[in-house]
């Protein structure tokens, strides 16, 4: 928001002759440049030359002359401006994300499911049903999960979970817990699990206690941060702490760098606002509700809440993957268990297309289920996560 107004501000104070047109969706610093059909390619030649030459930074992205008369270009403000004062230019325009048009979708209808992916797939108050409805399944996109690690070989992950890395000194390299496996199962599970195409990755940096340091985190962060692909893949932290400026500031820059990350608000039944990585502004933050029998979702009792949260989504009694065997299964509750809920439908919507952090962010609460929520606390949203189908 903050990019678009300082972008609106430009072009308002620029004396220029070239339409420019704001986008819905933009992406940033890359425009559309459109000449009239009567301009000869050597002049649209000698204008990206010019753009290359005056910055490092700008890249012709696609040139036309066919279908249009123009090109695609990343540009910073003075390149923009430069365009903008020439003549034969006829309009420049934001580049943008554009959507596939669903008019009729074919739902995947999956019985006795649990009941937090069933919830999740329905619109409006809560219903006694145990179906999950899909039509989306999260095929090409990986989830990092940093947590206790992933049972890898367990069947419900099909083959699709693979060891990414571990910041654990004197542990093997699987899950020794439980928590990761279990997470790992509610984003991609076969049976358990939103995504069911999505493949999970372990980032173990929590030990067999459950617990493990703020350098270990921002460790296996870093470690995400350079091995994950931008606006396509998603990670997931279902962990927390007291206030930590180093932990959120990593999670902030691990979402800048255009991974979405979902983030469980804490089970303290308190502020969120008070924990790392709760309270970091670009943290997806997700609160727990448990099983409606009536017209809301309650909060769970244990959830945190407040304005530091963007979402809330089952957590209370989820069943999933467990360790101990390859077909193991535990049913536990927490914030933990309501982050992957988000963090599978996020690889849902990245599977239909690559998008910015932000803008899955957006799509997530647009869709959202609205006015469903009882007793969120002070400050919290009134919005349960909606996967769609």
């Amino acid at each position: 928001m903050q990019r678009l107004f300082l972008l609106a501000l430009f072009i308002a104070s620029c004396f220029c002759l070239t339409p420019f047109y704001l986008s819905q969706n933009a992406i940033n610093d890359s425009y559309i440049v459109v000449y009239p059909d009567s301009v000869e390619a050597s002049i649209v030649q000698l204008h990206q030359q010019a753009l290359l030459s005056m910055d490092s930074t700008h890249k012709i992205s696609a040139t036309w002359n066919r279908v249009i008369n123009g090109f695609s270009a990343i540009l910073t403000p003075t390149g923009l401006k430069y365009l903008m004062n020439l003549d034969e230019v006829s309009f420049i325009e934001q580049d943008q994300i554009m959507y596939a048009s669903r008019t009729e979708q074919t739902c995947t209808a999956q019985n006795s499911a649990t009941w937090g992916i069933s919830r999740v797939s329905l619109r409006g108050a809560p219903q006694p049903t145990n179906t999950y409805r899909y039509s989306r399944n999260g095929d090409g996109v990986q989830a990092f999960v940093v947590d206790t690690g992933i049972l890898i070989t367990h069947a419900e992950f099909e083959g699709r979970a693979k060891w990414g890395t571990s910041l654990v000194t004197g542990e093997s390299n699987t899950d020794l817990n439980g928590h990761g496996t279990h997470v790992a199962g509610t984003v991609a599970g076969v049976t358990y699990g939103i995504a069911k195409k999505a493949t999970v990755i372990a980032v173990k940096v929590l030990g067999q206690n459950g617990s493990g340091s703020t350098t270990g985190i921002v460790s296996g962060l870093e470690w995400v941060s350079k091995n994950a692909k931008p606006n396509k893949d998603t990670c997931n932290m279902s962990l927390g702490g007291g206030a930590s400026s180093a932990l959120d500031n990593a999670v902030n820059n691990l979402a800048k760098s255009g991974i979405f990350t979902a983030v469980a608000a804490g089970n303290s039944n308190a502020n969120a606002c008070n924990y790392s990585p709760s309270r970091a502004a670009d943290a997806f933050t997700v609160g727990s509700t448990s099983q409606g029998t009536g017209s809301t979702d309650p909060r769970s009792s244990f959830s945190n809440y407040g304005s530091c949260l963007n979402i809330f989504a089952p957590g209370e009694a989820i069943t999933s993957a467990w360790i101990g065997s390859n077909t193991a299964i535990r049913t536990i509750s927490g914030t933990s268990m309501a982050s992957p809920h988000v963090c599978g439908v996020a690889s849902l919507i990245l599977g239909e297309s690559s998008r910015t952090p932000a803008q899955v962010a957006s799509q997530l609460i647009q869709e959202a289920n609205p006015g469903t929520i009882s007793g969120g606390g002070t400050g919290s949203p009134n919005v349960l996560l909606y996967s769609g189908c």
